[in-house]
């Protein structure tokens, strides 16, 4: 997880203060933009409750009170404690030990989210064994903070329960509702997007998941911000990449021989995809490393990164590994030659079957070039591939004179 802030450099510290008039000074200091806000768990916002995001890291902060990332049996009945109470209360609303479906829908609303959402989740409630009594049709929070606290969540873990239903009840709703209005009417669905494509929780299983397959093709209302930072240089804070220079990031030639064994592929899949250490590498947990540079991954273009996928999940509709098994059979070596030849190929089908992402892909913009710095085998593919397509053919036809 990366728990640093942005580096973006604010314009305001480049000027003088003496020098602003007070009413600009302050009219400036209110409209700077957000992209120095804290990117960590427990980095809350200046905005309050702005998106879920900043919701659920109130949450798990809140929950968490010694800070060392557990969510311990004692700490979540104190926090269980005051939900539904009033600012000037103790414990629970009824001042007992028993947290009712009311009083978690309040707690959570007092926190910030919605009704909806609080009403679809009281479920939480059961998740505890040890607070379950019969004298409480809820979370007994006496019995849970007497119980062992060997059995402690961490922060992320719990967080990543809200996420799971937050993204079901959204979908759900959207399916049940003409043009997916939950997504303009709701405060927790309309954010969902952009806080599963950014830190801290872009890099978790669900919102992988949520981000790369469920909603990937969503472009419009509440995924247009989404997209526009992930397609933002200035997402990530680092350069972006020659397409050549992402494929060589991606060769993971350990030991230097100029092959990519077997073996080598074996560890990076284990090691730098396969997230849920499942032996089997998903569509999300591939796109995630392939086109995010926010999970350490190389911000491949999707159109490649499809392509790529595609051609690497099993064939088979009878395997129990529908995506990319990390266990490769005998033989997977890939010279160096080989791999870069086989991925740019690669990415020219992908170009010439949709010519329009000449001008809107990446990768796709960077192919004219390609021919100067590769060997003359992948300059002949270009060519030949390209050879009617006007500026684009001409100016792979000039890399052989």
């Amino acid at each position: 997880m990366n728990t640093q802030a942005s580096s973006t450099m604010r314009p305001l510290v480049l000027l003088s203060a003496a020098s602003l008039p007070c009413f600009l000074l302050v009219l400036m200091l209110t409209l700077q933009p957000h992209a120095t806000q804290a990117m960590n768990i427990y980095g809350i916002t200046d905005y309050g409750y702005r998106t879920v995001s900043d919701r659920l890291q109130t949450l798990g902060r809140t929950m968490d009170a010694n800070k060392d990332g557990e969510i311990s049996h004692t700490e979540l009945a104190n926090w269980a404690g005051t939900l539904g109470e009033d600012s000037d209360d103790n414990d629970d609303s009824e001042d007992d030990t028993c947290v009712t479906e009311d009083e978690f829908v309040a707690g959570l609303e007092k926190a910030g989210f919605t009704s909806e959402f609080a009403t679809n989740y009281t479920d939480f409630l059961t998740q505890f064994p040890a607070g379950q009594t019969g004298s409480c049709n809820g979370l007994d929070t006496q019995a849970l903070a007497e119980a062992k606290d060997d059995e402690a969540n961490s922060v992320m873990d719990l967080l990543s329960g809200f996420l799971q239903r937050l993204t079901e009840f959204c979908e759900l709703r959207a399916e049940t509702q003409s043009d997916g209005d939950i997504y303009n009417t709701n405060t927790d669905c309309s954010t969902l997007p952009i806080a599963c494509a950014t830190s801290p929780f872009g890099c978790e299983p669900v919102c992988m998941q949520y981000t790369f397959v469920t909603t990937k093709d969503r472009t419009t209302g509440a995924f247009s911000e989404r997209n526009l930072h992930q397609t933002s240089v200035s997402a990530s804070g680092i350069a972006p990449q020659d397409f050549d220079q992402k494929l060589a990031a991606m060769f993971q030639d350990k030991n230097g021989d100029e092959s990519f064994s077997r073996e080598e592929q074996e560890e990076d899949y284990r090691k730098h995809y396969d997230t849920n250490s499942d032996g089997c590498v998903d569509e999300a947990e591939y796109k995630a490393r392939m086109s995010t540079a926010l999970c350490g991954g190389f911000d491949f273009s999707d159109e490649f990164t499809e392509a790529k996928y595609q051609q690497l999940k099993s064939a088979d509709s009878d395997a129990e590994c529908q995506g990319i098994n990390v266990t490769l059979p005998d033989g997977a070596d890939l010279s160096a030659s080989h791999f870069t030849q086989e991925n740019t190929q690669l990415l020219i089908s992908a170009c010439e079957g949709d010519k329009t992402l000449y001008e809107t892909n990446q990768d796709c913009k960077q192919l004219p070039l390609i021919c100067r710095v590769t060997p003359l085998s992948h300059r002949e593919a270009l060519l030949l591939s390209t050879s009617s397509r006007g500026p684009v053919g001409a100016i792979i036809s000039s890399c052989h004179h």
